[in-house]
């Protein structure tokens, strides 16, 4: 096997989250370096609860079915780890799951409300990036002076993301439930 090679310190240098080494055991076969998701940073320091992470994880599903259509000639890689029930479902019905998944997404995104807060958290679910990335790119502040206000803006949107998981309404209701 051969050894992997870790990230340079210019790449180190651009993302402000934990790295994580390769890590070969029973329930992980991972032989490369994974640089930490902003999210996933935040979930492993405490500074966000098992709530906002799972509707996280699902808020990044929904945006992951959304963004790409499967079909019979779709790649290996995005069939695995999915169950034949799946398979055959995506298969059967792509663009209806698509959608819904598309529907959802933009529900949840209506529901958190805050626009700013809404841009973070896309950003954060559709590319590899950093806190830093997030303060320049998106919010337009400097990277040392946004950064905090990066992160309290994802965890107001997985907060949100929380509430509209455990509430189970839909943004119709908002307005009455709020």
């Amino acid at each position: 096997m051969t050894e992997a090679i870790p990230p340079s310190a210019y790449r180190l240098r651009h993302h402000s989250g934990a790295v994580d080494e390769p890590q070969v055991d029973r329930k992980t076969s991972r032989r490369t370096w994974r640089l930490v998701s902003p999210v996933e940073n935040l979930y492993r320091t405490g500074r966000l609860s098992e709530s906002q992470w799972l509707a996280f994880k699902m808020f990044e599903r929904d945006c992951d079915r959304a963004s790409r259509i499967r079909g019979v000639t779709a790649a290996y890689s995005e069939r695995i780890g999915s169950s034949l029930a799946e398979i055959a479902d995506d298969l059967l019905c792509p663009v209806t799951r698509r959608m819904d998944a598309y529907r959802r997404v933009i529900d949840k995104l209506e529901w958190i409300g805050e626009r700013s807060a809404c841009r973070v958290l896309v950003e954060a679910t559709m590319r590899e990036t950093s806190f830093q990335i997030l303060a320049k790119d998106v919010l337009g502040m400097s990277r040392n002076k946004g950064t905090g206000y990066a992160e309290a803006l994802l965890q107001q949107a997985t907060y949100r993301l929380a509430e509209y998981d455990g509430h189970g309404h839909s943004k119709s209701c908002r307005t009455r439930c709020s």
